[in-house]
């Protein structure tokens, strides 16, 4: 869906808690910027330790650039983060990594994809 529509960048709201989110986040943001070839942006909670009965927040708001760097991390603390978004970068990933070229849309499964 992403490279039918020409989407640059996503962005969304996420909140992993100290348990799944040293555990999962790394993983999902690059795949996700990586799968879409392109900038893939979570905005997080900061953590509040010194409240222990919130929900443990692991925080990490993010930008990730199309090949699946990790170009901006907030850490735990309340913070805002800032990143150039190189729409250029995202055209230049994709003429380098043609995955739609390879997608067989007539291909004998295409119903179920």
């Amino acid at each position: 869906y992403v490279r039918d529509h020409d989407v640059k960048m996503l962005v969304y709201p996420a909140s992993f808690n100290t348990t799944t989110g040293p555990l999962h986040w790394d993983i999902l943001r690059k795949h996700n910027a990586i799968s879409g070839q392109c900038y893939f942006v979570l905005c997080s909670p900061a953590r509040a330790p010194e409240e222990p009965d919130i929900y443990p927040t692991y925080g990490h708001s993010c930008v990730t650039d199309p090949m699946g760097c990790v170009v901006t991390d907030g850490g735990e603390a309340e913070t805002i983060i800032y990143h150039d978004i190189d729409l250029d970068f995202v055209e230049d990933t994709r003429a380098k990594l043609p995955m739609l070229y390879h997608q067989k849309k007539d291909h004998i499964y295409s119903k179920y994809i």
